[in-house]
């Protein structure tokens, strides 16, 4: 077979191993048919991962759609989705998870059930900028639990906050006693959630 019509055709995936009956190798003896993941995944946001981004083509972005909706799918099941047989669909997860594009699974868990119902949105400005203000503001805001989300911005504010507390009164508690007590915090807005009408983590 001459090399260019070689590697086209490596490039468009012989080998891959679809449903459709193409052979593949490994999928009886892989761990293929546990479910060996946890039931959230998190991956690397494209501008983050612009190295890799490259690399993806449809059946990497149908790999992650479908495990960005059920995160526990068995890799038997996986396969199926997207049209592969079970040992391509493995090495396909095996290499986004090394490259990074994958960065982990966990549990989606239920707020109200574990005391963090109640959600406040954060701006918080600082009087000042110098390394050891921001450093001692971050490492501080980072260590509490309640915290569930921590980035600081260009402009004003300088930090947007995401706290998940039981309810209005732990939410003033955690405000007066924690937040008002770091060194040079000049303003702190609190807004309170309406309604949330999309989330992703």
């Amino acid at each position: 077979m001459p090399a260019a019509m070689r590697s086209r055709r490596e490039a468009e995936g012989e080998g891959e191993g679809t449903a459709s009956g193409e052979s593949s190798t490994g999928c009886c003896t892989c761990p293929c048919s546990r479910n060996t993941r946890g039931v959230w995944l998190r991956t690397l946001p494209a501008r983050a991962a612009s190295g890799q981004h490259s690399r993806m083509d449809k059946l990497d972005r149908a790999i992650i759609a479908e495990l960005e909706r059920d995160g526990r799918l068995t890799n038997v099941e996986l396969a199926g989705r997207v049209g592969l047989t079970p040992g391509p669909c493995l090495r396909r997860v095996q290499r986004l998870e090394s490259d990074g594009v994958i960065r982990g699974y966990r549990a989606v868990t239920d707020p109200a059930h574990l005391g963090r119902s109640f959600e406040v949105l954060l701006e918080v400005t600082l009087e000042a900028q110098d390394a050891r203000t921001v450093e001692h503001f971050e490492a501080t805001m980072a260590g509490f639990s309640v915290v569930r989300e921590l980035r600081r911005l260009f402009g004003a504010p300088d930090y947007f906050v995401r706290v998940a507390v039981a309810d209005l009164d732990a939410y003033e508690t955690f405000l007066s006693r924690h937040v008002m007590t770091i060194p040079k915090v000049a303003r702190v807005t609190s807004r309170f959630t309406m309604k949330t009408l999309k989330q992703l983590d």
